[in-house]
């Protein structure tokens, strides 16, 4: 999340290249129907940290769109993801993703 937010700000490539690394693997490990969590789908509801990974997961995608990776987006709404609640203005606002 920190380093999709950085790359909002500063050019670096070095930063750039290890987002764009970190992305494309969570791209090759998602499944066919979008499910990229790092717990099986299977176990996710019966588990209470996966709510955390997901958390995360999804705003570290977000961080990285916001940075110059519009393809988190696209991994975000194919694992079925339609908006988030960020904190813009000191309020906090339902955004489509």
């Amino acid at each position: 999340m920190g380093a999709g937010n950085a790359l909002r700000w500063v050019d670096d490539p070095e930063l750039s290249a290890l987002v764009d690394k970190v992305l494309d693997e969570i791209k090759a490990c998602s499944e066919p129907d979008g499910y990229l969590m790092a717990v099986p789908k299977e176990e996710f509801g019966t588990l209470e940290y996966p709510h955390y990974v997901r958390i995360w997961l999804t705003y570290g995608l977000y961080a990285a769109a916001l940075g110059g990776r519009s393809d988190a987006l696209e991994m975000l709404r194919a694992a079925g993801f339609t908006s988030m609640v960020v904190l813009r203005g000191g309020e906090f606002v339902d955004i489509a993703i």
